[in-house]
């Protein structure tokens, strides 16, 4: 897979090939099966369709399930959280508004994995409240920054191959 996503680079465009391959491939602070869960959630929130496909080929069915989950809730609370920082409205503003359960009552069976994807999703939607609280569950949960700051760099790295793809590399 990743030869594939680096062989559709334009020529020249050797310092995102160098972040493709450390982020996906020779970094080992995330976790192989959360990086591919990384990657297919940004291809998600990317809304790339084939970038999303080549990495599904290469991904997990409970990996996918769980990406699944994370894009649902994120397409949902992204913008109903962010746009609540603008102005208070004096209603709502909490899950409970949004019909939506708790994580833990959902069924997910990593709750890591989830807010790593939440995380890559929020940081593509602009989601920052999700950003920050998923950001913090991580934290919280004993993940290292070197395991987190390899999935953000994974995040920027597939984010800047999209838009090169634009070209039509």
């Amino acid at each position: 897979m990743l030869n594939t996503l680096i062989e559709r680079l334009p020529e020249g465009s050797n310092d995102l090939a160098t972040l493709l391959r450390r982020t996906l491939s020779e970094e080992t602070e995330l976790a192989e099966h959360y990086r591919y869960g990384v990657a297919l959630a940004t291809a998600c929130a990317l809304r790339n369709r084939e970038l999303a496909a080549l990495i599904r080929e290469h991904t997990a069915a409970e990996t996918q399930a769980i990406v699944q989950k994370a894009v649902e809730r994120m397409g949902i609370t992204n913008p109903y959280f962010q746009v609540r920082m603008v102005a208070e409205i004096g209603a709502g503003g909490s899950l409970q508004a949004l019909s939506m359960p708790p994580l833990q009552d959902t069924g997910v069976s990593d709750e890591t994995a989830y807010h790593y994807y939440a995380v890559a999703i929020s940081a593509i939607n602009g989601g920052m409240p999700c950003y920050r609280s998923h950001l913090m569950d991580l934290l919280h949960s004993g993940e290292s920054s070197q395991a987190i700051d390899q999935a953000l760099r994974l995040v920027a790295a597939l984010h800047g191959l999209d838009q090169l793809l634009v070209l039509g590399a």
